[in-house]
């Protein structure tokens, strides 16, 4: 759910607000590094970097899903904070814990990169459905990114519960 704002939040800052290329790169560069902070915390604290990130995330595109069209710096906010909802890092130490102790070692590296595999291709289709969505309906473009990111993220929420 963190690939498809970010498609949006480069289009948006362009074709919305009239951004020009440095200050959109700046706020790239903002939006990722608040990933990576969530990584560096889940290293460590992988649950609490997964509740709190997707907790952040929904609170970010709540503040975007209001802001969209009104003024920059909330959505720019906003959507930095999505970027906490990076759960990658999260998710492999929690398939390494599962199957560490698995006797068929081979087995468990097999499961670690299908998981990993299934993420990619999860980026791949996030990517290509981006402007569709994007384009699908006008007048809404970033709370269709809401709704359907929402939807990954409160089920995301469920399954750590």
């Amino acid at each position: 759910a963190t690939r498809l704002p970010f498609i949006y939040f480069v289009i948006h800052l362009k074709n919305t607000f009239l951004l020009n290329w440095l200050t959109i790169g700046l706020c790239v560069a903002s939006y990722h590094g608040t990933r990576v902070m969530t990584i560096a915390v889940s290293m460590k604290y992988p649950k609490f970097a997964h509740l709190m990130g997707t907790l952040g995330g929904l609170a970010g595109y709540t503040i975007v899903f209001v802001s969209d069209k009104d003024s920059v710096i909330p959505f720019v906010i906003g959507t930095v904070m999505v970027g906490l909802s990076e759960t990658i890092s999260s998710m492999q130490i929690f398939a390494k814990e599962m199957y560490k102790l698995d006797p068929d070692r081979k087995k468990a590296q097999k499961r670690l990169k299908y998981q990993y595999s299934f993420v990619m291709a999860g980026q791949v289709f996030a990517y290509l459905i981006g402007g569709v969505v994007y384009d699908y309906k006008k007048s809404r473009r970033c709370r269709s990114c809401w709704y359907y990111s929402s939807i990954f993220w409160c089920f995301s929420l469920f399954l750590l519960l």
